[in-house]
């Protein structure tokens, strides 16, 4: 978990809460006919029961659709905050991304890890929160109405929303890249996971 003090070199959290009016009405009009506004499964794999949908925002460099249709006025924001760091490589395809998450009361999620430690996972919590639970490395947190919290989704982590209050648990989450990331990671190395170094990087 990144506490709050070190927020200096995580710029996207501060964004986050001081656009929260602006996230919250547009995800409420989102939610109210999901299937028509792009939500789809969220990493079915993950779990048996429940449902725990998404809608992809920013994927692969670039905004989607639904980005620029459902959620216009985010969108225009997120366009002033990511990419984070433009030019560097992703070791996988989840290099930077934003996406509102929902997720049905009874859900739950199994214990799971990113795929590197070069991203960190940024939640800001919209609605529903009440009784939704997140583990990271055996230590349980919580979410709360338009506030932000940030952590390294290579630890081990799962998810549930076994005790929701409410119907749904509704979320954004940016996967961020890791403030320590530079070019300098790169020197020596052809080709990530993912992808080729550009040559300049190498």
């Amino acid at each position: 978990m990144w506490p709050r003090e070190t927020w200096g070199d995580l710029p996207i959290c501060k964004h986050l809460e001081d656009n929260f009016e602006t996230l919250r009405q547009e995800a409420e009009l989102a939610v109210k006919d999901p299937t028509e506004n792009g939500f789809e499964d969220a990493y079915r794999f993950l779990y048996e029961k429940g449902e725990w949908n998404h809608i992809l925002l920013y994927h692969d460099r670039k905004f989607t659709e639904e980005c620029e249709t459902v959620f216009p006025k985010m969108c225009a924001l997120l366009k002033q905050w990511l990419p984070s760091k433009p030019g560097l490589p992703w070791l996988s395809n989840q290099g930077e991304q934003a996406m509102v998450i929902k997720m049905k009361q009874g859900t739950d999620v199994e214990r799971h890890s990113g795929p590197a430690n070069n991203i960190l996972n940024i939640h800001i919590g919209i609605s529903g929160l009440k009784g939704a639970r997140l583990q990271i490395a055996n230590e349980t947190y919580s979410w709360e109405e338009g506030k932000v919290i940030a952590w390294d989704g290579s630890y081990d982590h799962a998810v549930d929303c076994v005790n929701c209050e409410e119907n749904e648990r509704v979320i954004m989450m940016v996967r961020y890249m890791h403030p320590d990331m530079s070019a300098a990671h790169f020197k020596g190395i052809k080709k990530t996971h993912y992808e080729d170094v550009p040559l300049e990087l190498q």
